[in-house]
């Protein structure tokens, strides 16, 4: 995961927004009709990823929904951040419909919360990987994430939050693992193929680049590692 650091609003929903309170209602996300055009703008300044796993999301618009990171119902819905700006990411949809544990990203989330880390600077930093494809708190103690699973109680206040994030949006859903272990095989042997002055020189590039590759946040910690 990253940290998305959140643009202007499109023009779309300012108006709506300011429309809406003109004629004395109150603004809510379930009344906005130019959803479509929210992801797109969404999509573009999450450099076209997933805000949570990090795949690419292509194209078309079924493949990806808006997603409130504070929830928008249940018991931890807050009404004040049904339509705020700052709460609303783009997450896919790949798992639509999938059952329990295959299902992640916000399909998995739906009405639970989750430490707010997209939001934090130092959010990369609180992530790790491995070579077997899985995502892991930073905490070095654990090579596996059965290890931290199985050791939670020991685990610091930091350590706890990144794995809730892991747990509750099933970052580690088998499918997720095993296309991160694919991208990782081909980085590896482009890592065994340059020097290292050459694959630090790249490393800009790709954290920056306007769309991101899948994963991005993993290669980079792979690349910072050569």
């Amino acid at each position: 995961m990253r940290y998305i650091p959140k643009t202007s609003p499109p023009r779309v929903r300012s108006d709506w927004i300011a429309a809406q309170q003109a004629a004395g209602l109150v603004p809510r996300y379930a009344d906005f009709r130019d959803k479509a055009a929210l992801n797109d703008h969404l999509r573009t300044e999450q450099g076209h990823i997933c805000c949570y796993c990090q795949q690419r999301i292509s194209q078309s618009r079924r493949d990806a929904h808006n997603e409130h990171l504070i929830p928008q119902q249940g018991p931890h819905g807050d009404p004040s951040q049904d339509v705020a700006y700052s709460n609303l990411y783009a997450s896919c949809s790949y798992s639509l419909g999938l059952q329990p544990g295959k299902a992640y990203c916000g399909e998995a989330k739906a009405d639970r919360l989750i430490p707010p880390l997209i939001q934090d600077p130092s959010c990369a930093a609180r992530f790790a990987y491995n070579v077997l494809g899985e995502i892991l708190p930073a905490c070095r103690s654990y090579p596996s994430y059965a290890g931290f699973i199985a050791n939670r109680p020991a685990l610091p206040a930091s350590s706890l939050e990144a794995l809730r994030v892991i747990e509750v949006l099933n970052l580690n859903a088998a499918y997720l693992v095993e296309e991160r272990k694919k991208t990782l095989f081909v980085l590896l042997k482009f890592l065994n193929a340059f020097p290292e002055a050459r694959i630090r020189a790249l490393i800009p590039a790709l954290d920056r680049a306007a769309r991101l590759r899948a994963f991005a946040d993993m290669l980079l910690f792979f690349m910072n590692k050569a």
